[in-house]
C-alpha cells in the first residue's frame, strides 16, 4: 500500500460528511475521481462501499489525526450495522440515502464543503436556502455519484446548476431545519407559531426521524394517498403538525377512534412518541421496508 502524503490535505470539518471530505480531498489534489484515491489508499477496484476507506487510512494519506476522521466517520453503534452513529449521534440506517448524493450548491459555495446532515433521506430541500435539493445532473440526467472530480461537478464533468426556489410551505422547511438542527446538535429553538418545535425538544435526532416517518405515513394512508417518496413523507408530517395541535388531534382520531388508547393523548407527546418507537421496534425484522430509505448499499460510480 502507497501511504505516501498527498500534496495536499485539507483539515475535515467537525460537522463535514465523511464521505464529502474524500470529494473535497480529490478535489484539492486535482484527481479526476476518489478512485485515486482509493486506489493511492490500497482499495482494490470494483464496487466501493461507505466503509472502503478507513479512518486510519486517511489519516496517514493526509497526515492528520485519525480522531478527526472517526468524528465525522459513519460508525456502528456496538457493531449493529442497523444502527450508526451520525456525528455523534445515533440514527437507523434505512434514515439514511449513501448510493447516491444530493447538495445545495449554495451551502457548498458558502461553506467550502458538504455537511454530514445531506446524508439523511428526508433532506430533499435546504432549508437556510429554500432551494431543492440537486441530486440529478443537468446534462446527463443521472443521479449525482459521490465518485466525482469536485463538490459542485457531476461525475461526467458538467457542473451543478442552481436549482429553483423550493415551493415547500414553511412548515415542510421547518421540519427540515429542525433535522438539520438536530443533526449538527444546534440546540436553538425557533420561535414558530404553527408548528410545535418546543414538543421536539425532548427527541434526540433518531426519535425525530421516526415520529416524522410516522406521522407522515399514517397521514399517506389515512388519506389513501399513494404517495411514498421521502418528499411524500415530509409534506404528509409537516401537514399534520401545522396549526398545531388542531391536525395532530385529527390524526389521532383516525388512529384511535374510540380514545380508548390513553397514551394517544396531544396533551402528553412523549406518551404518543413511546407508541410510534415501539412500533418501529417490532417492525425492524424486514416486515415494513416503506418505513425507512435505501440504508447501507454500496457506492458506486
Amino acid at each position: 500500500m502507497n501511504q505516501t502524503l498527498l500534496v495536499r490535505h485539507p483539515e475535515p470539518h467537525p460537522t463535514e460528511s465523511l464521505l464529502g471530505y474524500v470529494v473535497r480531498l480529490t478535489e484539492a489534489n486535482g484527481y479526476a475521481s476518489p478512485k485515486d484515491l482509493y486506489r493511492l489508499a490500497g482499495v482494490r477496484a470494483g464496487r466501493i462501499t461507505v466503509d472502503s476507506v478507513e479512518t486510519s487510512i486517511l489519516a496517514t494519506i493526509t497526515g492528520h489525526p485519525v480522531s478527526q476522521f472517526e468524528q465525522i466517520a459513519l460508525t456502528p453503534k456496538e457493531k449493529k450495522p442497523e444502527t450508526l452513529r451520525l456525528l455523534g449521534n445515533i440514527v437507523d440506517s434505512r434514515d439514511l440515502t449513501l448510493t447516491y448524493a444530493r447538495v445545495c450548491p449554495e451551502c457548498i459555495a458558502e461553506k467550502g464543503f458538504i455537511e454530514a446532515h445531506w446524508l439523511i433521506g428526508i433532506m430533499v430541500a435546504c432549508s437556510v436556502h429554500e432551494r431543492a435539493a440537486v441530486w440529478y445532473c443537468p446534462k446527463c440526467k443521472k443521479k449525482i455519484s459521490w465518485l466525482r472530480s469536485g463538490l459542485l461537478v457531476c461525475q461526467c464533468g458538467v457542473p451543478f446548476s442552481l436549482p429553483h426556489k423550493e415551493e415547500s410551505f414553511e412548515p415542510e422547511l421547518h421540519l427540515l431545519d429542525l433535522v438539520r438542527r438536530k443533526a449538527l446538535s444546534d440546540p436553538i429553538l425557533r420561535n414558530d407559531t404553527c408548528m410545535p418545535e418546543f414538543k421536539f425538544a425532548i427527541l434526540d435526532l433518531r426519535s425525530t426521524l421516526r415520529l416524522i416517518s410516522f406521522l407522515g405515513r399514517t397521514r399517506l394512508s389515512g388519506t389513501r394517498q399513494t404517495g411514498s417518496t421521502s418528499r411524500d413523507v415530509l409534506r404528509a408530517a409537516a401537514q399534520v403538525l401545522k396549526n398545531w395541535p388542531l391536525n395532530f388531534v385529527k390524526l389521532l382520531r383516525d388512529i384511535d377512534p374510540q380514545g380508548s388508547n390513553k397514551n394517544l393523548a396531544v396533551e402528553d407527546f412523549e406518551n404518543v412518541y413511546k407508541l410510534v418507537d415501539q412500533r418501529f421496534k417490532d417492525r425492524w425484522q424486514g416486515t415494513d421496508p416503506s418505513i425507512a430509505g435505501d440504508g447501507l448499499r454500496g457506492v458506486t460510480g
